[in-house]
C-alpha cells in the first residue's frame, strides 16, 4: 500500500478485497476503515510535489508575461501559499496562506484561464482500490471563487485541509455559513468534500452519487457511504482525477486535455497510482473525436502495456437498443473499465453491470 502508518490500528482486522480497505475492530467503538498513509493522509507524495512544483513554474512563467498589477499581486499570493504547504504540509498555518477565495475577484475575466492549474490532482484518498477519471470537473471557469477554490486545491492535497486553514478559508466565501461546516468528525475536505457538500440529497443522480452506486462496498446501501463522517466514505474508496484540467459546465463545453497534462497523466500520475489502485474506471467520451487517443494513451498506460498496444476498443451494449455501452480489459492485478458518463440518471441494469465490471 506505498510507504506510511496505519491511520487506526488494532489486534484484530480484515482485508476487504472489494473496497480495497483493512476493516479494523475498535472494541466498544466498532468497526472502523484503516488505511496505509502518511500523516497528511498522502500514499503517493511524489505526485503531489509534482503538481505543486509544475503549477508554480507555470504561474512563475505567467507572472513575468501578464500586463496586469491585479493579476500578477494574485499570482505571486498563490505561488507564496503553495510553496509554504510544499515547505510546512500538515504545520501550514493560516498566516501563511496568502491566496483566499475573494483572490480572484478583481482580475479581468480574460486573465481567469492564466490561473488553471492543468497539474492537478483530484478528489478522494490517493491511495483507493479504484481510480475515476471523468473528462473534467463540473464548475465554471470564469467564477472567481470557483476558480480560487481550484487553485488552492494542490495546497489542500499537500497540508491535508488542516480544520483551522479551511475554516479561515471559508470564512471569506460569499457561498458558505457556519451552518455548512461539518463540525463531528472533521475530515479533509480534499478527501471527503462530500462532509462540505451533500449533493445526493439534491441531486439523486450526480457523479458522485453513481460512484457511490458502484463502489460501495458489498451489501452496503449506495447512501451509506455518502453522509457526513461516513465510515468508509466515498473519498476512501474511489480517488477521482479528471482527464481535462479545464473545468465546464456543460460536456459540451469541455475542451480535450492540453498535451502536457496527458504526458504529465501517463508519465507521472497513473505510473504511480497504479502501484495501489487496481481498477481504472474511465467514464465519458468527450465531445469530440480528439479524446480518443488520449484516453487509449491511459488505458496502455494504466494496465502497463507498450503505448501503443491498444488502438481500437470493441464495446458491448448492456440493453440491447439503448447507448448504455461498457468496455473492460484486465492485465494482471489491474482492469480498466470504461463507461458513459455517470453524471446521468442511467437505469438500475446499467449501473449494475459497471459495478460487476469493477468487483
Amino acid at each position: 500500500m506505498g510507504a506510511g502508518r496505519l491511520s487506526r490500528m488494532s489486534a484484530k482486522a480484515s482485508w476487504d478485497p472489494y473496497s480495497g480497505l483493512v476493516l479494523v475492530d475498535c472494541g466498544s467503538r466498532g468497526a472502523e476503515w484503516g488505511r496505509m498513509t502518511d500523516l497528511e493522509g498522502l500514499v503517493h507524495l511524489r505526485i503531489a510535489e509534482s503538481s505543486a512544483r509544475l503549477y508554480i513554474d507555470h504561474l512563475e512563467r505567467t507572472a513575468t508575461e501578464t500586463e496586469s498589477e491585479t493579476s500578477r499581486a494574485a499570482m505571486r499570493a498563490l505561488i507564496d501559499t503553495t510553496n509554504a504547504a510544499l515547505q510546512e504540509r500538515g504545520d501550514l498555518d493560516p498566516s501563511e496562506v496568502k491566496f483566499s477565495f475573494s483572490s480572484l475577484d478583481d482580475v479581468a475575466p480574460h486573465d481567469l484561464p492564466a490561473f488553471l492549474n492543468q497539474f492537478q490532482l483530484g478528489l478522494g484518498w490517493d491511495g483507493a482500490r479504484t481510480l475515476a477519471m471523468g473528462t473534467e470537473a463540473a464548475g465554471d471557469p470564469a467564477n472567481p471563487e470557483g476558480l480560487a477554490y481550484e487553485c488552492l486545491q494542490t495546497t489542500l492535497i499537500l497540508s491535508g485541509s488542516p480544520e483551522s486553514v479551511v475554516k479561515s478559508l471559508l470564512s471569506e466565501s460569499k457561498g458558505w455559513t457556519p451552518r455548512h461546516l461539518p463540525t463531528e468528525p472533521w475530515r479533509p475536505i480534499h478527501i471527503h468534500p462530500n462532509d462540505f457538500d451533500q449533493v445526493q440529497l439534491s441531486i439523486p443522480f450526480h457523479t458522485w452519487c453513481n460512484l457511490a452506486r458502484v463502489v460501495a462496498p458489498a451489501q452496503a446501501d449506495w447512501r451509506t457511504v455518502m453522509g457526513v463522517g461516513a465510515n468508509p466514505g466515498l473519498g476512501d474508496l474511489v480517488y477521482q482525477i479528471e482527464r481535462s484540467g479545464l473545468p465546464a459546465k456543460r460536456s459540451s463545453d469541455g475542451a480535450v486535455p492540453v498535451p502536457e497534462r496527458t504526458d504529465w497523466l501517463v508519465d507521472e500520475v497513473i505510473s504511480e497510482i497504479r502501484t495501489t489502485a487496481q481498477i481504472l474506471l474511465i467514464h465519458g467520451f468527450g465531445n469530440s473525436s480528439g479524446w480518443n487517443r488520449i484516453d487509449l494513451r491511459l488505458i496502455n498506460a494504466f494496465l502497463g502495456y507498450e503505448p501503443r498496444a491498444l488502438t481500437k476498443l470493441e464495446w458491448v451494449k448492456v440493453t440491447p437498443g439503448r447507448g448504455d455501452w461498457l468496455w473492460s480489459r484486465d492485465a494482471g492485478d489491474h482492469r480498466v473499465v470504461w463507461t458513459r458518463a455517470l453524471g446521468w440518471p442511467w437505469r438500475d441494469e446499467y449501473l449494475a453491470a459497471v459495478r460487476q465490471a469493477i468487483k
